[in-house]
């Protein structure tokens, strides 16, 4: 598989937006695995970019919005993947697995799991928000699918590591596939996230990624 470059479209700046039936590539994190003074920078660079976007036409606002959230996604990635210092507590296969099975647990009932992968200091997930009923008048909220998962994945583990406190970042990156040809780019850029990081060299050879077998058809290698 190829060593793809993914850049999400998606940030805090903007209104979060679910639409009906799209399926989302989310990255979220543990805590304390990006040195607070890179969050603090990050936080300040956010604000004064919202001041700024609420002077711009929305067009603009969206475009120059956008191009500041694929930057900040790229420096999230060498941050979590060349990271030295910081929290990199999923490296214990224990709790990386108790992650792997909370992440399937509520596959077909308020998701499509369609992959994910488990790193030592952060996760990827490919996933789409089901209906809440037969109607599909709504889905199954995001944020809710995300909270409820961490939540229950962090009192596990934290009974594993026999400590309290967070676990996980409180946000996440999500960003919505607008086609099927970047749902398959957000797919194979997650399968090949630890062959990139060395640590593999075929996706198949990694314990903690899962890829559907729907979304294997779609799998070149």
């Amino acid at each position: 598989m190829n060593n793809l470059s993914y850049k999400p479209e998606y940030h805090r700046c903007l209104p979060h937006l679910q639409p009906p039936g799209a399926t989302f590539f989310v990255t979220f994190r543990l805590a304390n695995s990006i040195p607070q003074t890179v969050i603090r920078r990050w936080h300040e660079e956010r604000n004064a970019l919202t001041q700024t976007l609420q002077c711009m036409p929305d067009d603009e606002a969206q475009h120059i919005s956008l191009q500041f959230t694929r930057k900040r996604f790229i420096e999230l990635e060498q941050l979590l993947d060349g990271a030295t210092a910081g929290e990199r507590w999923l490296q214990d296969e224990r709790l990386a697995q108790i992650v792997c099975r909370f992440m399937r647990n509520k596959d077909s009932v308020q998701y499509r799991l369609d992959a994910y992968c488990v790193m030592s200091n952060h996760v990827h997930v490919l996933l789409m928000p089901l209906p809440t009923d037969e109607t599909a008048s709504s889905y199954y909220p995001l944020q809710k699918i995300l909270h409820s998962f961490k939540r229950l994945s962090a009192i596990e583990c934290n009974k594993l590591r026999q400590r309290a406190g967070a676990l996980w970042e409180e946000e996440s990156f999500d960003h919505y596939c607008r086609d099927h040809e970047e749902w398959i780019r957000v797919l194979h850029y997650i399968l090949n996230n630890p062959v990139k990081a060395g640590m593999v060299s075929h996706w198949r050879d990694y314990p903690f990624t899962y890829c559907s077998e729907m979304a294997l058809q779609f799998v070149t290698v």
